[in-house]
């Protein structure tokens, strides 16, 4: 009895987008039906599409694998206490740090903004050089004006906000603290918070109704008593400021 020939099943590959040029070729060269030409032409579109955005994603990968951690070392906005309310990186440390990865992997990136009544948008086209792009938008509303700032300045900051974090999700990545321990404020929740909070106050209403909703222990640390004083300093102040003005 003789043994069943093993059935070979070979696994169809699609074409190359080089492929599909040939195809094209031999399809003019023959003199096809201009359908079956047109199916070609859509069959190569589709074919590259699909090569560059894996290219892309590769880069991305590669980009994402090699990008470092950024650290924040720039100072935000600081208390009357002397104390440092948030560190950040700014976007041009960030694009410095990197630019070197995006170039070795073929990636590069534009950023638009659109300016809205009540917020900014600001989305990141990131591109890369086979022809695939993808973006990435960050929608951040702009504060309310106090004493300290004008109009301009918050449009401004809510723009610079919204394009750095825009270009960090495009292309994942991540910021860490500072290394700088000395310049950190305290890591006690209630009092870093407490002190935001009331570095947000511009009228006497508003600071009463934050302070009544602190915590004992932010009440009785020296850093919010003393940033609790400058600030009612403070909106005296432009209080007075204010009246002598009508």
């Amino acid at each position: 009895m003789k043994k069943a020939k093993a059935v070979v099943v070979r696994k169809e590959t699609a074409p190359t987008p080089n492929q599909a040029n040939d195809f094209i070729s031999q399809a003019i060269a023959q003199k096809v039906p201009v359908e079956t030409l047109e199916k070609l032409l859509a069959m190569r579109t589709q074919l590259k599409a699909e090569s560059a955005k894996e290219k892309f994603d590769n880069a991305m990968a590669k980009f994402q694998t090699k990008c470092p951690e950024i650290k924040k070392t720039k100072a935000g906005s600081v208390t009357k206490a002397g104390v440092v309310a948030f560190y950040y990186a700014p976007l041009e440390s960030i694009v410095a740090q990197v630019k070197g990865l995006l170039g070795k992997y073929g990636l590069s990136y534009s950023i638009k903004t659109e300016f809205k009544k009540e917020k900014v948008i600001s989305t990141c086209i990131v591109k890369h050089i086979e022809g695939h792009n993808e973006e990435s938008s960050m929608e951040v509303p702009i504060g309310a004006s106090n004493p300290l700032t004008t109009q301009p300045q918050l449009v401004a900051g809510a723009s610079t906000f919204s394009k750095r974090y825009a270009f960090c999700n495009a292309f994942g990545i991540m910021t860490g603290e500072s290394d700088n321990e000395d310049n950190l404020r305290t890591d006690d929740p209630k009092i870093t918070e407490s002190i935001e909070k009331l570095g947000k106050c511009t009228t006497p209403e508003k600071f009463n109704s934050v302070w009544k909703s602190l915590p004992k222990e932010a009440k009785a640390s020296k850093e919010v008593l003393k940033e609790a004083s400058n600030i009612k300093g403070f909106i005296a102040d432009a209080i007075k400021a204010k009246k002598s003005k009508k």
